[in-house]
């Protein structure tokens, strides 16, 4: 029996780590209760998150809350936000009604009687490219001007009377006077006056279809209400200079040359024979240039 319970050292101290182990596996969770350390959390960048979203949502809702307001807004409220350069004009002259004449009225005349100021920034542009008004319908073809107001204004369009006969004369008349008839624009009315002295004025009422750039469907327009006269100036064949004699229309500068060396040559120009013999035109050329010459 002794034998039986009989361990040797080697043993002995094997039973002691077994024990010891199996002491410290059964201590063990009673030992982790007391030591087990709480996490802790940061709430830092989460209560950052909320407070941003709390923003996005005060914003969505003062945005909505605008919406609503300015589903509210009249249409002439909607005019003066799209049109605060108009309405300011509108706003701060008093409209009011008065004889005008549509082809000289200025802009801000236009205005003050309730014309938009885009519509009198048209009418002014339509006027600066040569149109006219001839009757009180024609403002009607100006896109944007309403009819109502058109009806408005019908009693105080004064525009020359259509029924006196009107002739320009055709040496005289200024580029303004010009101007009166239709279809003749500032610039075509200053090409014809410039052309007119650069000849010394017009032989026949025909020559003013010779004006550079006039349609020839615009002067058989206005050739009934055209008027001659006397030329104004001609030329002094011989003692102009060649830059005086080549600043004529029908004159270019070769020509101007070899008529200075015919004066030197010959002497004076007598009459149309010497200009023919000086060979500087063609019998068709010189025949339009004779009206123009004075031989003394």
């Amino acid at each position: 029996m002794k034998d039986f319970f009989y361990f040797t050292k080697k043993e002995r101290r094997g039973i002691a780590i077994l024990l010891g182990l199996s002491s410290i596996l059964l201590l063990l969770p009673y030992l982790l209760a007391f030591t087990k350390v709480e996490p802790t959390i940061d709430f830092t960048e989460v209560n950052k998150a909320i407070a941003l979203m709390k923003v996005r949502q005060d914003s969505i809702r003062d945005s909505l809350s605008q919406i609503r307001d300015t589903s509210k807004v009249t249409w002439e409220d909607k005019s003066f936000k799209t049109y605060p350069k108009q309405q300011e004009v509108a706003l701060s002259t008093p409209r009011k009604l008065f004889a005008f004449n549509p082809n000289t009225a200025s802009k801000a005349e236009l205005q003050q009687l309730g014309i938009p100021a885009r519509v009198s920034h048209t009418i002014d542009n339509y006027r600066k490219k040569g149109g006219k008004f001839f009757r009180k319908e024609d403002l009607k073809k100006i896109y944007g001007l309403q009819e109502t107001l058109y009806q408005k204004l019908i009693p105080f369009i004064q525009l020359p009377d259509n029924k006196t006969p009107l002739h320009i004369d055709i040496n005289k008349a200024t580029a303004e006077e010009w101007q009166q008839l239709r279809g003749i624009g500032p610039s075509l009315s200053g090409r014809i006056v410039k052309f007119r002295d650069k000849l010394g004025g017009f032989i026949s009422i025909e020559q003013v279809a010779q004006t550079y750039g006039l349609p020839d469907s615009t002067f058989q327009k206005i050739k009934s209400k055209l008027k001659a006269s006397p030329i104004q100036k001609t030329i002094q064949i011989n003692s102009w200079s060649k830059e005086e004699l080549q600043q004529h229309p029908y004159i270019n500068w070769k020509q101007a040359q070899i008529l200075i060396n015919y004066r030197k040559h010959h002497g004076k120009f007598d009459g149309q024979e010497a200009i023919l013999q000086s060979k500087a035109f063609k019998k068709e050329e010189l025949n339009k240039l004779l009206a123009y010459l004075n031989f003394d």
